[in-house]
């Protein structure tokens, strides 16, 4: 804008067109409304937060221990320096930490972790532009299983410390990952574009998924472990409020 100082800016043109109040008051968050130098109120974009130097190396052992690499947590600190991860500690139910993967001033994903450095909940805004990196190969689940991901391609999982990594892997069985998530992931793709969707790895029942997509009255929980997903209806994801075994 003209005649306004670096760092502030018309809040108008950093948001989403035809979004619901709710996802306003969300990305309002990324900002602090203060005054210009013509008396005016405008909004500067906060500084992504940063962990001390002592913190990040509580998190990194976390980290390590749920399987992420050196180059892994190597990237996330940089990126936080950088300002493309936001990460703070906090104190909310299991979630010890909360890590954002922020574009351009905007959080695109944001993971809560625990203190074993297992993730607990993700949350995200389906986009296109998904790209699939070659860390999350590496990563190992129990024999029978297969690497399913929280975050697909097909939501806009990008390759990156996070969405590439174990943070964004579960195991589950093949009748589970393919066919039953990948329909729920192409349904996303296809209906769901711009719709926030919050995944939490539950602690009763024990590893149990619950899945929800508020714009769409979505919200079901699914074992990723099933042996008897084959008998799951093809629209089980759009059947509220109930848990498939």
């Amino acid at each position: 804008m003209e005649g306004v100082p670096d760092g502030f800016f018309d809040y108008s043109s950093k948001i989403d067109d035809n979004i619901s109040k709710a996802e306003l008051n969300e990305q309002q968050k990324n900002y602090n409304k203060v005054v210009n130098g013509d008396g005016e109120a405008v909004y500067e974009e906060k500084e992504p937060s940063k962990l001390a130097e002592n913190e990040f190396e509580e998190l990194s052992k976390a980290l390590k221990s749920g399987n992420m690499s050196r180059v892994m947590i190597k990237e996330l600190k940089a990126g936080m320096v950088e300002g493309k991860y936001s990460i703070e500690k906090i104190d909310d139910g299991s979630a010890s930490y909360k890590i954002d993967i922020v574009e351009n001033g905007m959080v695109k994903t944001t993971v809560f972790i625990d203190d074993c450095g297992k993730t607990v909940k993700m949350e995200w805004k389906v986009e296109n532009g998904g790209k699939r990196g070659h860390g999350y190969t590496r990563i190992k689940v129990p024999k029978g299983t297969e690497k399913g991901h929280i975050k697909s391609i097909q939501d806009g999982a990008k390759d990156n410390c996070i969405e590439d990594s174990p943070l964004n892997i579960i195991p589950q069985t093949p009748v589970v990952n393919d066919p039953r998530i990948k329909m729920f992931e192409n349904y996303r793709a296809r209906e769901c574009q711009g719709d926030k969707v919050i995944t939490e790895i539950l602690s009763e029942p024990k590893g149990y998924v619950r899945v929800k997509i508020p714009n769409k009255n979505i919200d079901v929980t699914y074992n990723p472990l099933s042996e008897g997903a084959k008998n799951w209806p093809k629209d089980w994801f759009k059947k509220e409020g109930k848990t498939f075994d």
